[in-house]
């Protein structure tokens, strides 16, 4: 361990350990990944596991879990918006109909309407308390908003890169956050270009290694409530930061001796970016990149696997789970369906119920099963992708209109 750090970085290829220290992305001596890598019995014996005492203490945010994540040694360092506050929330509506017990982590809530603030959370912090004076990444959206947003709270100074394909509404957030934004013509290998830099943090799920570890306070979450009581967990997979953080949550829950069912994980794609899915179905550890054209989903919409997608795809086999691919069709029903319980998401959360449905229907996800949804935000990160022809939009001259609200309200009697 680091005595400035209570964990320490290891890497997955040569094994070595080193400490954290700015711009570190990498391992220095062969190139791998690093992995965040804990102490378990003096967290246990510290204490830390308490934070599972209080099932219902949900409004604290994330950080309710500092004792297990890898937190600053300046606390005043940790840089933090309320992300992860709530609960799960159960969908009786869609549970009835497809005959599951499905409940939601439905993550539009936080402060820039989706999961990454949980990762960027815990990487901006680590980064404000190494001194760490400026970050870059690469984004289609949603992440540029949250790094910019926790840098601007830090003082850290962010470049964003992205295509030229982002949405209006993700562009619009980031120039209101005042972001350096670089939009690069013809982008296809986004992290080959990042990795040429050198000398400055990267904020990119993996080339970071801490951002992975604020998406383990799903499985906390999971099993505060549920306890061991989950079969599935399904999520959507871009760089695969989110469900191979799930998986290491859950891993660590075992450590701990407070589980020992482990919930199978489903990763979802769209069809026109299923590099994970190709490499499941074929049994392989490492994916391809795959470019099936355009794809509503653009949180998504990668076509290179960011290493190869080798850690979401260690999460599903580790789980006995499985990965599936969803077609732009499926998923605008899917908004919809979510829509109804009362949650506005946007098409990367709702390749969740899509794969759900996909799952029964191919036998892999039973009726009964307990199935949490990760849904990972909200549907004013894309609303443009919703026509009125989705909905129940009526149009009337204003003569005719007393008469068919009294119409649609069940023949209510209208005067006039």
């Amino acid at each position: 361990m680091d005595e400035a750090y209570d964990f320490k970085l290891k890497c997955e290829r040569c094994g070595r350990t080193v400490k954290p220290r700015p711009a570190l992305n990498s391992c220095p001596h062969c190139g791998g990944l690093l992995e965040v890598e804990y102490d378990y019995r003096r967290i246990e014996e510290g204490g830390g596991l308490k934070v599972f005492q209080s099932k219902e203490d949900c409004h604290q945010g994330m950080w309710r879990y500092a004792p297990l994540l890898p937190h600053p040694r300046n606390p005043s360092n940790i840089v933090t918006m309320g992300e992860g506050a709530g609960s799960l929330i159960p969908l009786r509506w869609l549970s009835d109909r497809y005959g599951v017990k499905l409940f939601a982590r439905y993550y539009g809530i936080n402060p820039t309407g989706t999961h990454k603030d949980l990762g960027v959370s815990v990487a901006v912090s680590i980064a404000k308390d190494l001194g760490v004076d400026k970050v870059l990444t690469f984004s289609t959206g949603n992440a540029a908003t949250s790094i910019t947003a926790y840098c601007n709270r830090a003082g850290i100074r962010s470049v964003i890169v992205t295509r030229t394909d982002v949405s209006a509404e993700k562009l619009a957030n980031l120039i209101t956050l005042n972001a350096t934004i670089v939009m690069v013509k013809g982008l296809r290998d986004p992290w080959s270009l990042l990795q040429s830099v050198s000398g400055v943090q990267l904020m990119t799920n993996f080339l970071n290694p801490y951002r992975a570890e604020g998406h383990k306070t799903l499985a906390y979450d999971i099993f505060s409530r549920l306890g061991e009581g989950v079969d599935f967990i399904i999520e959507p997979v871009g760089t695969g930061g989110g469900i191979w953080g799930t998986w290491k949550g859950y891993l660590e829950l075992k450590n701990y001796g407070l589980v020992s069912k482990l919930p199978k994980l489903i990763g979802v794609q769209p069809e026109a970016v299923k590099h994970a899915v190709l490499a499941f179905e074929s049994r392989k550890t490492e994916a391809e990149p795959f470019d099936g054209g355009n794809t509503i989903v653009q949180s998504l919409a990668d076509p290179i696997p960011l290493y190869g997608d080798r850690r979401p795809l260690a999460a599903v086999y580790g789980s006995n789970g499985a990965m599936i691919a969803v077609s732009d069709e499926e998923v605008l029903k899917a908004i919809m369906e979510i829509g109804s319980e009362g949650l506005f998401v946007e098409p990367a959360a709702a390749t969740t119920l899509a794969a759900l449905k996909r799952g029964m229907e191919e036998g892999l996800i039973d009726r009964g099963d307990t199935v949490v949804l990760s849904l990972t935000g909200t549907g004013l990160k894309q609303p443009e992708v919703i026509s009125p022809g989705e909905g129940n939009l009526i149009k009337v001259e204003l003569k005719d209109a007393p008469q068919i609200i009294g119409r649609m309200l069940g023949g209510v009697k209208v005067e006039g």
